[in-house]
Parts: structure tokens; C-alpha cells; sequence
């Protein structure tokens, strides 16, 4: 399920954001849920082999906006979608804005014009999908002499795909769900155009991902699953965040 809020600056001359907004957006999602639920989010999660899962993620700020040095100033409406598979964190949300009318971003007080729900799509076995936020998928790598090195893989590298499919795996778990591990989630590029590079920095991380889209092939239970908690790694953070697409495959 996912929110779509839609907002306006209460100035005139638009609000004013740091190009790195991810954590700022993030902090305004835990502090429009009710303190429990936040608590829980944040501190405990969802448990499986040995990782933490949020399951939420949202997708990049949608809206006329200019560069003003580090900064992005969003001119007129601009609209955010989050969208987990825990229904009650969605509602919660949606709840708190429509009643405080109010999203808070950093320093800005932004009102809120609207909020609509949406369910998540059905799907079969395969779907199309694109990016409302970049998709990260990346491993620990150790050179020879011992020291750890991140390295983020391209959609073109077979490794991005059969990670983007292992992470479903364990959200599906994350949720109590099991399913017959012989029939993984298959991620390949699509969509006929190059991947779009985003190089983010998350509190001091830097984390490079991708924009476009792909093809989601596999049990409908992972399809729906990387809809509700986003495709690929970090999905909590700001990244990962897909719609059914019904462009050219």
C-alpha cells in the first residue's frame, strides 16, 4: 500500500531543501508516526538472518524546482509517495497529515493540500516496473591485503539482479512469509534507454544507485513485495521505490 501527499511551501517563493534530502524526509516519516510505531521502526524493525528490515520506503520529491548552490528550491506543489507492505504505517501517516494538514521538512512547515491512498497492484508472474527513487544493490568486497571496500554493482552486472532478488527474499521473510526458494525473483534491465546514475550521500555515505526501469520476473509474492518495500538495498533510506510502469518493455 502507498500514500501519495501533496503539498505547497507557505511562501510564495517556494521552499528551500538540501540536494541531500533523503535523511530529512526519512526524519519526517518517523516523526508523523505515532510514537510505538516509530519506536519500533527505528529501533527494532523487522529481524531476519542477522539484518534489519524497515520495510518502508518513498520516492524522491516530485515538483518544479531550481539549484540555489547546495540547496533545491521546490517552486509550487510537490508531491511524496512512501509505501510499505504494513498497512497500519501507511494509514498512520496518512492519518497525521490529513489531521495536522502539515508536513514538516527540515526547517519548512509545508501544507498539506491532500493525501490518497492506494493499493498495491495485482500482478502476475511478471511485471514492468520504474524507479520513483534509485535502485542501490551493492556488496562488502576485501582486497588482499584485508581492508573492506563497497562496491555498488550497475544493472548491466548480473550480480545487481540476483542481489535486487536475494533482498526480496528476506523481506518476504522479514514479513513471516515463506515461499519455495527454487523460484527466485529475476531483476533485468528494460524500458530500451541507459540507466541513470545517481550518486546520493546519505549522512556522510555515499551510496551510488540507479534510476530507470526494469523487469521483475518471478513469484507474484516477491513482485508484490518489492512494490510494497522497494527493489534493492536501503530501501528505508530513500532508495528503491517503483510503480507499475505501462511504458515500452
Amino acid at each position: 500500500m502507498r500514500a501519495i501527499v501533496r503539498f505547497n511551501p507557505s511562501a510564495g517563493d517556494g521552499f528551500l531543501i538540501p540536494i541531500q534530502y533523503n535523511y530529512l524526509v526519512q526524519a519526517a516519516i518517523y516523526t508523523s508516526l505515532n510514537r510505538d510505531m516509530a519506536e519500533f521502526l527505528h529501533g527494532r524493525g523487522f529481524p531476519v538472518e542477522g539484518r534489519i528490515f524497515r520495510l518502508f520506503t518513498f520516492s524522491r520529491l516530485n515538483g518544479a524546482y531550481r539549484r540555489e548552490g547546495a540547496c533545491l528550491r521546490f517552486l509550487g506543489q510537490v508531491s511524496l509517495q512512501v509505501s510499505s507492505p504494513v498497512r497500519a504505517v501507511v494509514e498512520e501517516l496518512a492519518s497525521t497529515w490529513l489531521r495536522a494538514g502539515v508536513l514538516r521538512l527540515g526547517e519548512s512547515s509545508l501544507s498539506v493540500e491532500s493525501v490518497e491512498l492506494k493499493p498495491t497492484p495485482e500482478t502476475g508472474a511478471s511485471a514492468l516496473v520504474r524507479t520513483l527513487s534509485p535502485v542501490t544493490a551493492y556488496e562488502t568486497l576485501h582486497a588482499a591485503d584485508g581492508r573492506a571496500k563497497t562496491y555498488y554493482y550497475a544493472p548491466t552486472e548480473r550480480e545487481f539482479g540476483v542481489l535486487c532478488g536475494a533482498n526480496a527474499q528476506r523481506k518476504l521473510l522479514a514479513l513471516g512469509e515463506r515461499l519455495d526458494e527454487s523460484a527466485p525473483l529475476t531483476v533485468a534491465p528494460a524500458g530500451g534507454r541507459p540507466h541513470r546514475q545517481a550518486i546520493m550521500n546519505y549522512k556522510d555515505t555515499v551510496i551510488k544507485a540507479w534510476h530507470g526501469a526494469f523487469r521483475l520476473s518471478g513469484p507474484p509474492e516477491l513482485i508484490r513485495i518489492v512494490l510494497d518495500a522497494g527493489l534493492g538495498s536501503k530501501s528505508s533510506q530513500g532508495f528503491g521505490m517503483v510503480e507499475i510502469w505501462e511504458g515500452q518493455g
